[in-house]
């Protein structure tokens, strides 16, 4: 079971490098994980559908044919931690020996993109930028391993 973590990045911050830095390695106890932040081109706002296209383009290049990939997107289902946990466990118990969350752009993920996801995640009805939303999911993964695992980590 492998885990991957795919995401547009386009700066960086000491808060978050530290924070991704330690998520990965909590993650990493569990199974094997893989952080890629993806660097795209820059384009003006007002070619926001191209950047979209092209952002969502790099990402569809990196999943493989056979992972699970989990998108997060503000659309998607909303889960409970042990809500999520259960679904996370059950990627990996069903079959799927590799799975992939991605985070899009600024301007989300192509329609292709959407299509290609196995699972649409939403992390909040609320929007967060990139940085806060690679922190959460971090926290949120290492959190399900944690559940599963039954360590005192997740409070009940």
């Amino acid at each position: 079971m492998k885990l991957r973590l795919l995401s547009i990045q386009s700066s960086k911050e000491l808060w978050f490098e530290e924070a991704t830095a330690l998520y990965s390695k909590k993650i990493s106890a569990f199974c094997p994980f893989q952080l890629q932040n993806l660097k795209a081109k820059a384009h003006s706002r007002a070619l926001s559908e191209v950047k979209k296209e092209e952002e969502s383009k790099l990402i569809l290049s990196k999943i493989k044919p056979n992972e699970f990939v989990i998108l997060c997107d503000e659309h998607g289902k909303t889960f409970t931690s042990q809500q999520f946990s259960k679904k996370l466990v059950s990627c990996f118990e069903s079959g799927h020996s590799e799975v992939a969350v991605v985070i899009g752009g600024a301007y989300g993920v192509s329609q292709k993109l959407m299509d290609r996801a196995n699972l649409k995640w939403s992390l909040s009805t609320m929007v967060f930028n990139h940085h806060v939303a690679q922190v959460v999911t971090l926290e949120q993964i290492y959190r399900a391993f944690s559940i599963w695992k039954g360590l005192p980590y997740h409070n009940e």
